[in-house]
């Protein structure tokens, strides 16, 4: 039904009052005050065997027959509920019918629910296929050690958000599908340098384990790393991503996204790159890197260094030219990184003033040429010219091919991949 103002409430009413027992799907937003409305919203703690998706939420308190001790959502009888939003309902982890549930969402509780209920609650939904769940700031009831390891085998999509220590209990703790997507958020730390070391160590060990159960079950061809600050409109605390892509469709790709509140200081960079299984890396062909813009995150942190020298097969870059430059200030006496890379992919253009492409392009293509092993391929493919702005000063390093695409009519309806050979003599082809 959507969104329902109190004009709409008398509609509302009927529809529980009259056709309750038939209803499949309910969806509700009650954008009113209905705190003190008692009718009929019991209906909602009646059985319902035909009820599939339920989400409704209250913007402010729920009725209060709803709240009452006494009240049990569906009289604890939903036999044929897959998908339920969870926002400020009372409802207890042992109801019946989250044994069958396909579909979890938890999400700005009144009365949330501790990692260790909701580990124990999990080892009764082997159904499960997203889940996504908000742990508040509070300490564990269990010692971690003591607590089950529920296997999900169905579930391909994971999201935690909430205290930084309860989201790493439960991500260590659960067996997903393998290919699981995981997304993990922590929000309002006042100081994130007050955390201890001993959890910052967790911290690494836990996501290591998470990236390795990926690896163990996957030949992994592709991988994408991106370290960058989010615009943040918040003074108070931070927050940080840590997200995992494990298509299960698309076996070959691992994607790892680290996405900091400004402010987020240095040392958790490291932390998170060194959760990667590097000795897993070996048959890394293609490399989605953006690392641009973390302010305080040099090239030259040792653990990143460790990370580029990880690659070896390495033959396709994805990048942007931030980033080029940003592997062009690694310090002169490392190692040789990605030494069969020959393809780098433009894939990102944004917030960059072309008349400053040059001056991040340029270094990274110079000193490949320079180590004997020059990019052989520029792809501009991603966007359709014209508008681009002038690569011309390509045509410096002789034998590289450049490729862009281009509309072929005025609809934006067909393009065309069109290349040049640098050191041909007509750099003007590369005004695009």
């Amino acid at each position: 039904m959507g969104t329902i103002k109190e004009r709409d409430l008398s509609f509302v009413f009927s529809l529980l009052n009259e056709h309750w027992t038939r209803i499949r799907s309910l969806y509700m937003y009650i954008d009113c005050d209905v705190s003190k409305s008692n009718c009929p919203w019991h209906r909602l703690g009646q059985p319902n065997q035909y009820l599939e998706f339920f989400d409704v939420y209250f913007r402010g308190c729920p009725p209060q027959s709803l709240s009452a001790p006494r009240f049990l959502l569906f009289s604890d009888r939903a036999p044929s509920l897959l998908k339920f939003h969870h926002h400020n309902l009372h409802f207890t982890l042992q109801a019946a019918w989250l044994c069958h549930i396909r579909l979890l969402k938890m999400e700005d509780l009144t009365a949330p629910f501790t990692a260790s209920e909701l580990i124990e609650a999990f080892t009764r939904m082997p159904l499960l296929e997203v889940l996504d769940v908000y742990i508040p700031e509070s300490p564990l009831e269990n010692n971690p050690n003591l607590l089950p390891y529920p296997n999900l085998p169905r579930l391909t999509e994971f999201r935690l958000s909430g205290a930084l220590s309860a989201c790493l209990t439960i991500l260590e703790h659960i067996t997903p599908a393998p290919g699981c997507a995981v997304f993990m958020t922590s929000r309002n730390y006042e100081v994130y340098g007050n955390i201890p070391g001993i959890e910052l160590a967790n911290m690494r060990r836990i996501l290591f384990q998470c990236a390795e159960y990926h690896f163990d079950n996957y030949c992994t061809t592709e991988i994408l790393v991106e370290l960058r600050e989010m615009l943040s409109f918040s003074r108070v605390g931070h927050s940080m991503q840590y997200k995992t892509r494990f298509p299960h469709y698309v076996p070959i790709e691992f994607d790892l996204s680290i996405i900091c509140s400004p402010g987020v200081p240095p040392p958790f960079i490291p932390v998170f790159l060194d959760s990667l299984p590097l000795h897993k890396f070996a048959n890394i062909a293609t490399l989605t890197l953006d690392v641009p813009t973390v302010r305080g995150f040099q090239p030259s942190n040792p653990i990143f260094i460790q990370f580029l020298l990880s690659f070896n097969a390495v033959e396709v870059l994805k990048t942007s030219p931030k980033t080029l430059k940003f592997l062009s200030e690694v310090p002169k006496d490392t190692p040789l990184f990605f030494p069969l890379l020959r393809t780098i992919k433009i894939v990102d253009m944004a917030n960059i003033q072309r008349r400053y492409n040059e001056l991040h392009i340029m270094p990274f293509l110079i000193l490949r040429e320079a180590a004997g092993i020059p990019i052989e391929v520029f792809d501009l493919t991603k966007w359709v010219c014209p508008g681009m702005g002038n690569f011309g000063y390509l045509e410096d390093m002789t034998g590289l091919k450049v490729v862009w695409r281009v509309w072929l009519d005025k609809n934006g309806e067909k393009s065309e991949v069109r290349e040049y050979v640098c050191g041909s003599g007509m750099p003007q082809r590369l005004a695009l």
